[in-house]
């Protein structure tokens, strides 16, 4: 909710025709990257079976924590960037390539060990035949690929909308 109302007065600002201070856009957009990070490393911390398979996350904790704050750290760039500077001055393609690149890969990185850790939980259910947190699983699996796989489908829109550009170029470089 803070998050929200910090945007909503941003957005009362510009509608009243005063200048919004940088101050406010840099608090909302941290405020947008640092809830992004934790729900990222939440699904991540579930999906390792923590409370369920595991009863500690042991010294994965300390992994998972600097995949969350690195997430955190290059979105929160790239955003802050985007409000403030490149409206100014714009970036050219290769640099929004090379702003993007930290970050994809990072979001790579967090999505594969959301995947792996899944079925390492989920094979861990089968072979102790918890019949109902393994259903539970299932379907939350089921609903991490729906929302996965609408991702794709988004950004592949987003790629015909904008007719190329920087996101095709990202795109040939994380297919490879």
């Amino acid at each position: 909710m803070v998050e929200m109302s910090v945007f909503c007065s941003k957005y009362q600002q510009v509608n009243n025709g005063h200048e919004v201070a940088d101050s406010l856009i840099v608090f909302a957009e941290l405020l947008s990257t640092f809830k992004h990070a934790l729900s990222r490393v939440l699904v991540l911390i579930i999906c390792m079976g923590y409370g369920i398979v595991k009863p500690r996350l042991g010294s994965t904790k300390h992994l998972v924590f600097a995949l969350g704050l690195a997430y955190c750290l290059f979105v929160a760039i790239d955003s802050i960037y985007t409000e403030l500077v490149a409206p100014s001055k714009p970036m050219t393609q290769r640099q929004r390539l090379y702003a993007y690149i930290p970050r994809a890969v990072v979001n790579a990185i967090l999505i594969w060990w959301i995947i792996a850790s899944l079925v390492t939980t989920i094979r861990t259910l089968r072979m102790r035949r918890n019949v109902i947190k393994l259903t539970l699983y299932r379907h939350f699996s089921n609903a991490l690929a729906f929302s996965i796989l609408s991702c794709i489908a988004f950004e592949v829109w987003w790629i015909h909308l904008t007719k190329g550009g920087v996101h095709t170029e990202l795109a040939g470089i994380l297919a490879v």
